[in-house]
Formats: C-alpha cells, sequence, structure tokens
C-alpha cells in the first residue's frame, strides 16, 4: 500500500510541475510579445456590450428601444451563441414597446397572438389573453403594443415571441357587423355577393376570415348568381362552378342534371346552405345542395 501511495504522490508531483512549467511558458511569452490564444475564428472573444435602456427610453417600465435591439439581434456584429447569451443577459423578460405594422392576427396551440412588423425581417409576435378581439385589429394598420420578451427568435422563421401582450392604446372591440347579414338565428337568404366582398375584404388575415365566417355565415342560405365558368364531375358529384368577386364557389344541386345542359358564361342563379370557406383564398368555396332559381 505504501508503495501504490508514493507512486501516486510522484505523478502528482510531476503533474504539479508541468502545470507550473506551462504557466511560466505563457508567462515569457507575454513577456517576448507573443500573441495570447485566440479562439478558434482566430479572434479574440470579448463579452458583448450591455444592451440596456437608458432613461429616455423608458416610459412606464416598459422599453421603447425595441428597434435599436432588434439592430443588434440581426446584426453580423455578434455570433448565435453572442446573440443568445446577450438576450439571457440584458433583454430576457424585459417589457417593451412593441410598434409596427400588423402582419397577421390569428391564435397558436390555443393563444391569440398579433404579429407585428417592427424592422424589415423582424416580425414579433405579442401573445395576448382570452379575451383579446381578435377581429379588433387590421393587416396593413400601425399599432402598438407591450410585452415580455420571451423569445429571442430570428425575425423570419422563427418570430420574436412577446408575452402578456397589451394594446398600449388601450383594449379594442371589433366593429359591428356591416355586411348586411344579421345574426345567425336569421332565415332570410343572403347574397353571396355581399358575402363574398366581407370575407375577401382586405386588412383580414386567415384566422379572422374563418372566425368571420364560422360566426356569421356557415350553413347559412345564400343565393349565387353569376357566370359559369366550369361544369364537371368530383368523386362522383356533379358541381357547376362560378366566380364572385374573385371567389370560385363550386355548387353541387340537389337534383341530377345534364352536364350539357349548361354552357361555360351562361348566367345562372342558385340557392343553398354555404357549407365550406377556405380561409386562405386558395381553394373554392362550396354550396350544397342547392337549387337552381
Amino acid at each position: 500500500m505504501t508503495h501504490h501511495r508514493s507512486h501516486l504522490r510522484s505523478a502528482a508531483l510531476v503533474a504539479t510541475l508541468i502545470v507550473l512549467a506551462f504557466g511560466s511558458v505563457d508567462e515569457s511569452s507575454e513577456e517576448m510579445g507573443v500573441e495570447p490564444p485566440t479562439s478558434p475564428s482566430g479572434t479574440l472573444q470579448s463579452p458583448p456590450a450591455r444592451v440596456e435602456a437608458t432613461p429616455t427610453d423608458l416610459a412606464d417600465g416598459v422599453r421603447r428601444d425595441l428597434p435599436d435591439v432588434l439592430d443588434v439581434l440581426s446584426g453580423d456584429a455578434l455570433t448565435d451563441d453572442q446573440k443568445q447569451a446577450l438576450f439571457e443577459r440584458d433583454l430576457e423578460n424585459e417589457w417593451f414597446a412593441v410598434e409596427g405594422v400588423v402582419t397577421d392576427v390569428g391564435t397558436w396551440l390555443g393563444e391569440k397572438y398579433v404579429t407585428i412588423r417592427v424592422r424589415p425581417g423582424n416580425l414579433c409576435d405579442v401573445y395576448l389573453d382570452d379575451d383579446f378581439d381578435l377581429l379588433a385589429y387590421r393587416v396593413g394598420e400601425r399599432v402598438s403594443f407591450s410585452g415580455r420578451f420571451t423569445l429571442r427568435g430570428t425575425g423570419n422563421l422563427i418570430h420574436r415571441g412577446f408575452e402578456d401582450g397589451r394594446d398600449l392604446d388601450g383594449p379594442r372591440s371589433s366593429e359591428p357587423n356591416r355586411s348586411g347579414a344579421s345574426a345567425r338565428d336569421r332565415e332570410d337568404v343572403l347574397s353571396m355577393q355581399e358575402v363574398c366582398r366581407v370575407l375577401r375584404r382586405d386588412g383580414r388575415s386567415a384566422d379572422q376570415r374563418a372566425i368571420i365566417f364560422e360566426r356569421e355565415f356557415q350553413n347559412r342560405r345564400v343565393l349565387v348568381e353569376g357566370r359559369v365558368t366550369d361544369v364537371g364531375t368530383f368523386l362522383g358529384e356533379k358541381y357547376v362552378t362560378v366566380n364572385i368577386e374573385g371567389q370560385d364557389i363550386d355548387i353541387i344541386p340537389s337534383e341530377d342534371f345534364d352536364l350539357l345542359s349548361l354552357r361555360k358564361g351562361e348566367v345562372v342563379a342558385f340557392e343553398g346552405p354555404f357549407t365550406f370557406f377556405d380561409a386562405t383564398l386558395n381553394f373554392h368555396a362550396r354550396v350544397e345542395p342547392a337549387v337552381r332559381r
């Protein structure tokens, strides 16, 4: 046992001498003007400058320097790891004013949000409480929100994230429905032309269009009058397609009909329940079963 312990002591002594030797080499190299070690990229590593709000940037505890902060996070002066370290050290959970142009309004995993473009290439998602009215804001309008900075993101594919958002100008509610359509319990027939104008109106996100369709128009009876753009069958169903206000609408008649009895360009009128609407505006709407008027 003594023999083994003496070997351990000898090994420890050797290790100590090696460390001291390297230390003396480092000291002598500094005295001789030798450059100290650098990072793998060949540049000296220095901590990023702090990103703190100045007194003029603060109002009611909310920072107003988000555009400058995003310029730092989007720039090339720091590596991605440095940006994350800077975010965690100086920015995470700080309250910021998020001001810019609305690009989207919707829900994600049950949470309501407004997407705001603060800087080109810097999209910020402000998450709001359940009482927030999704129809109160329009795509393209300028807004001012505040929120707690919780996700650095990239600004493009992965948006910057702000929790506990609120409108700095005060809460809003959506405008009353001016489409000519009333509450869902009404039995009158709606003009599909007016309905399409509402659903395709500029300034609405896909989620907002879906909400309007579900609240106001789904399964409501509509009168579809327009020129035929297509006649055919799909999965065994015969259909007639018309275009109204830029929206293609597939009409599925309740009774069988001769495909050759209709021609492209002919004006037709059908009435039936409005059963399907694609809020992205990429697919045809659907009215079924319909009767010809």
